[in-house]
């Protein structure tokens, strides 16, 4: 029987890896493209139970991992890609004794299910990723595989009746997409009535330059509420890093006004970006503030923009006293004689 302690060896993507802080585990990102062109199946339901069977071995990067062996039944709404039989299908996991990132198919779930068929059975593709989220009702569409798995995201970021997590879980999926079809489920999702919503949408977009909810990040930033997910303004504010385009300067400038120092440094750190002369007006500015990274980023960027590299301060942690000083006054006067 398949329940039986064996080693099953566990294929993981080695692009772009990230932590999972508390064992440092390396995790693999989720690679949307990736699931899609090596699933043997691709099946939009729900878990309709599992059960627990024997010990198992399972092989992992760091090494051989003592587990349970697992088996869910899926009940199959839509199949997206390859050849099942019936309206239901056994599918086999591995939950290690240890938390190293695999993520398990539990009951009740309803997703977007990858997998793979070997001689024992169906099999996840990917431990750490085994599906991405979705909500029943999303209509049918037309297109690749990868089209389609967009469409069910892009339904359950954007469907109402979806819970909150199960929004925020699809934008996460979406973000990691660069198509015109993601960017249209971002920017219906960045009007949601949820203000963790539209945060994490409109980064998401930022994060892949498009400027569109620009003003309503900075409005954000600047007036954050109440409740406010402290680290969803983090990732706003850090997600500004990744704009370039030029017409975003005047509106980024508006946060060098701000009271919180870190929604000015990612202002100056953004307009750094940015560069041209659409910030040179601005980060002058910067110079009078209070706070030395914001100084230390405005400095840097007009340096860059300039060339004059010989006037940039270089390392940040080295950036005070007599010489903090003296880098802003050469930039104060270039500002004033350049005017």
């Amino acid at each position: 029987m398949w329940m039986s302690a064996r080693v099953v060896t566990v294929c993981c993507l080695f692009a772009w890896l990230s932590t999972v802080p508390a064992e440092g585990t390396v995790v693999p990102p989720l690679d949307l493209p990736s699931l899609c062109d090596r699933a043997d199946a691709i099946i939009v339901g729900r878990v309709l139970g599992r059960q627990e069977g024997g010990k198992a071995v399972i092989q992992t990067r760091g090494g051989p991992v003592n587990a349970r062996a697992m088996a869910a039944v899926l009940g199959i709404q839509k199949l997206v890609k390859g050849q099942v039989h019936g309206m239901s299908i056994s599918v086999r996991f591995w939950l290690p004794d240890l938390p190293i990132g695999y993520k398990g198919l539990g009951g009740g779930q309803f997703g977007v299910f990858f997998l793979r068929q070997t001689r024992e059975g169906n099999e996840v593709l990917d431990p750490y990723h085994p599906f991405v989220v979705a909500v029943p009702g999303a209509p049918r569409t037309v297109g690749d595989y990868l089209d389609q798995v967009t469409a069910e995201l892009a339904y359950a970021a954007t469907s109402p009746a979806a819970p909150q997590s199960t929004r925020q879980a699809a934008i996460r999926a979406l973000d990691g997409l660069r198509t015109p079809a993601s960017s249209s489920a971002l920017k219906r999702a960045a009007t949601d009535t949820s203000e963790a919503v539209r945060t994490m949408a409109i980064a998401a977009l930022l994060r892949r330059n498009d400027i569109t909810f620009i003003a309503a990040a900075v409005a954000t930033l600047i007036h954050p509420g109440p409740e406010t997910d402290s680290n969803l303004l983090v990732g706003l504010g850090s997600a500004l890093s990744y704009v370039k385009d030029p017409r975003a300067a005047q509106v980024v400038a508006r946060l060098l006004h701000a009271a919180n120092p870190s929604a000015r440094r990612w202002a100056t750190e953004a307009l750094r970006n940015i560069g041209g002369e659409e910030v040179i007006g601005p980060l002058t500015e910067a110079l009078e503030d209070t706070d030395d990274e914001v100084v230390w980023n405005a400095i840097m960027g007009l340096a860059e923009i300039t060339g004059d590299l010989d006037h940039g301060p270089g390392a940040q942690e080295e950036f005070k006293g007599k010489e903090k000083e003296n880098y802003v006054n050469y930039w104060r006067n270039w500002a004033r004689a350049r005017k």
